[in-house]
């Protein structure tokens, strides 16, 4: 799915921003659809569908299915009520934990404006923003109250919206409207279905579908054709293994088409499900589909209707999960912050850990990972069958940046490799898992199976990450053996860069900062490498668009830093509950001290002070917690180059000093947001780097300006971090140049600081930092 700026973007850049209109909620878009049965149907081969005999909902339209990053379903309907002549429609919602065989009670969906007042909404379509965010778009009356507009939402619960968006095109009055919004391939697709009614109302209507295309999720241009067929219009798209599969209503009923781009479909023979229409599907992983859509009643009897008994969690307020399925702290009103110390009534930090920083989806790659790296519980095993991983870049006695080697050159490396093929056959394939999320470890045992009690979060344990730091490398040096005829395998290479951008990608999914840092360092080494086959010329043309496409969509920053900070935020606040609730015996709070100081430095005068502290110390201490991890968060959310690593600095100097505790616990971030940024600088010009020798192989110069690279390389890719701006480019007779500004956000004439702003160069005062061409490494 989108990032929530592409959602933003791509419907602004459609028509100019209005003001929001406010309505009465609740009434019907679409007269001439009343509504129908919704029911739910199974596919194993996505065109043989099986109808589950329980219907959902009565009056019933417009549903659509979401599949939740943990694995849990959402279904958004609207429901009509009311006599004909004052129906009104609202947007409700569902869940299911089970895929689809029992679903939650519908809570009814509430969208407002800034201002608080209720907003009419119609066809609503789920977009995926973030880990804990979601956007809808959806329909709603223009401002004159008879045109049709395009809305978005924004929810953190699932149930409760705000307006942020509309989108005034000049659709005329009487027609309604319909969006599809869908991702395929680097592009973002938006399908408007309009239905006209005709004058002679025993005739049926018109339809239409019109698509729009965008490559870099701000600018949108018609498709060609313009619009698909007039006999149906698109309810749903799902990707398969050989492309798009849409569902689409017929008069038939719902039908079915191919793509393989989003532009052009061909429809299936057959028709899926007769008598049926307004089909929205999602695929599992494995191959099937399920299917919410509306049947049409039977006109003349009354029709006897099994209907669904509502079962599961019915998501009252203060219930322990939300309609998006995210678990809710006991006095937190926000999903992410963990709740405050409580020294009466302890809270469980582990549970809160477990059910809030960890995204529990389905299909999680750290199982995958322990099924052969060492973990404590197979560490025995596993690290007896782990080979010696010797490479180029383990090997202490070579220099220089990665390339090419021989295996007769270096017969060390080549045993080795051999060694660790299955490694890396199983490295590759947990790549491509869709979600990551670390369970607390304690002990020797398996996730679930400590045997303490109350675990304290500083003692959890984080056993894996050399072996994905080792399994990276190994890949990135497998890719770079030459094969009979002295060349580098360019598909090979491609492949390396995918597998362990997937896997840094993972780690920066997880909760812990540390994994956010791994994470980022092996970002930064597939950099390295790809700048490195820039130079040797391993990619053709055509080469050079497939790494540049492997980039552009496996390394993103689109990692939540308030993931990992609610959990550094949660370690202080366990340890000060620890340390001052009445429950543990003060033999147990010197101990928690002792453990505490030693994993951060200390000695037993800093535990004397600690444990002589009041219970009012330890409350400032949290409220000192509280306050200062929300306001880091707000600004790692903002970044540069609006907030600094000076900025950072300064906020943590106004709470530190709070008392002893504080001064143990919290620490400055500020070096964090500064790496994290030079990791986005690093991946936006290694892009960028291949998008001008894109450029070069195509049209036979190098760019001028950026301004010359085609859209899709984006404003992200060309934008230096610590200067909002573009990267510094110029051009001579010996290529391009490519540059960040650095800290000091100047352009110091592209003389090159090998350690950034850490040591400036030679007394030049310069801590530009050369991203192209590589600089000679210091060895």
């Amino acid at each position: 799915m989108p990032s929530l700026l592409i959602v933003c973007t791509a419907l602004l850049s459609l028509g100019q921003s209005r003001p929001a209109p406010t309505h009465s909620p609740g009434r019907l878009a679409d007269q001439s659809s009343p509504g129908g049965i919704l029911k739910i149907a199974r596919s194993l081969d996505g065109l043989t569908f099986t109808e589950d005999p329980i219907a959902l909902a009565a009056t019933a339209h417009s549903p659509f299915l979401e599949r939740l990053p943990n694995g849990q379903l959402l279904l958004l309907f609207e429901q009509t009520t009311g006599p004909d002549s004052k129906q009104r429609s609202t947007i409700m919602a569902s869940r299911s934990t089970d895929q689809g065989r029992s679903w939650s009670k519908p809570r009814q969906i509430n969208i407002v404006n800034e201002q608080g007042q209720s907003v009419e909404a119609h066809y609503p379509n789920l977009v995926r923003a973030g880990r804990r965010h979601y956007r809808m778009i959806f329909c709603t009356p223009g401002s004159n109250g008879s045109s049709t507009v395009i809305g978005s939402a924004s929810t953190r619960n699932g149930l409760d919206y705000v307006l942020d968006s509309v989108i005034d095109e000049p659709i005329p009055p009487g027609v309604n409207v319909q969006p599809l919004l869908a991702c395929w391939d680097d592009l973002v697709h938006l399908y408007v279905s309009t239905t006209l009614a005709r004058s002679d109302q025993s005739k049926e209507t018109l339809r239409r579908t019109a698509q729009f295309v965008s490559k870099d999720g701000r600018r949108f241009e018609a498709a060609t054709p313009p619009r698909l067929s007039k006999r149906w219009k698109l309810g749903s798209i799902v990707k398969t293994d050989e492309g798009l599969r849409a569902y689409g209503t017929s008069q038939d009923g719902v039908i079915s088409l191919r793509s393989r781009d989003g532009l052009t479909f061909e429809e299936e023979a057959g028709v899926r499900l007769p008598k049926a229409c307004s089909p929205t599907a999602i695929q599992f992983r494995n191959g099937s589909t399920l299917m919410a859509y509306c049947a049409k009643p039977a006109k003349k009897s009354a029709q006897k209707l099994v209907m669904a008994s509502w079962s599961g969690h019915d998501f009252s307020p203060g219930a322990d999960v939300d309609i998006l399925g995210n678990a809710l702290s006991a006095g937190s009103d926000d999903l992410n912050i963990p709740p405050q110390a409580n020294f009466e009534d302890p809270v469980d930090y582990v549970d809160w850990y477990t059910q809030t920083a960890q995204l529990g989806g389905t299909d999680n790659a750290f199982d995958a990972y322990a099924e052969f790296m060492p973990m404590p519980w197979n560490d025995d095993q596993v690290s007896a069958d782990w080979p010696d991983l010797n490479n180029m870049f383990t090997d202490k006695t070579r220099q220089g940046p990665p390339g090419p080697w021989d295996v007769h050159d270096h017969p060390g490396w080549e045993q080795s490799n051999r060694q660790v093929q299955g490694l890396l056959e199983s490295f590759r394939d947990a790549s491509w898992s869709e979600d990551y999320s670390m369970p607390p470890l304690f002990g020797n045992e398996p996730p679930g199976q400590a045997g303490e009690d109350e675990p304290l979060l500083i003692d959890m344990r984080i056993p894996h990450l050399s072996s994905h730091r080792q399994l990276a490398r190994a890949t990135l040096a497998d890719a770079w053996r030459t094969r009979e005829d002295g060349t580098v395998s360019p598909e090979r290479m491609l492949d390396a860069f995918e597998t362990t951008l997937r896997n840094a990608k993972h780690l920066t999914e997880g909760s812990t900062l540390i994994e956010n840092l791994v994470g980022a360092a092996e970002s930064k080494l597939v950099h390295k490498n790809a700048l490195s086959a820039l130079q040797h010329g391993l990619f053709d043309a055509r080469g050079l668009e497939e790494a540049l496409d492997i980039l552009l969509e496996n390394d993103r920053d689109d990692s939540d830093p308030v993931r990992f900070l609610r959990a550094e935020q949660a370690v202080s606040m366990q340890l000060t509950q620890r340390l001052f609730s009445p429950k543990y015996s003060e033999e147990s709070r010197i101990e928690t001290a002792q453990k505490m100081l030693g994993a951060i430095g200390g000695n037993e005068q800093a535990v004397e002070q600690i444990t002589s502290l009041s219970l009012a110390d330890a409350q400032a201490a949290t409220q000192a917690f509280g306050d200062y991890y929300t306001e880091v968060a707000d600004q790692f959310n903002t970044g540069y180059p609006a907030v600094r690593s000076a900025d950072i600095q300064s906020t943590a100097d106004r709470y530190v000093h709070t008392n002893a505790l504080t001064e143990a616990l919290l620490p400055s971030l500020s070096r964090v947001h500064k790496l994290r940024t030079r990791a986005d600088a690093s991946r936006r010009a290694t892009q960028l780097a291949y998008a001008t020798h894109l450029f070069k192989a195509r049209n036979g110069h190098w760019p001028e300006s950026l301004d010359d690279l085609p859209e899709r390389i984006g404003d992200q890719a060309r934008t230096d971090p610590f200067t909002g701006q573009d990267f510094m480019y110029r051009v001579d007779d010996n290529g391009p140049t490519i540059y960040s500004s650095s800290e000091n956000g100047v352009d110091d004439g592209g003389i090159h600081s090998p350690s950034w702003d850490d040591s400036i160069d030679g007394g030049t005062e310069s801590d530009d930092y050369v991203f192209w061409p590589p600089p000679e490494e210091e060895n």
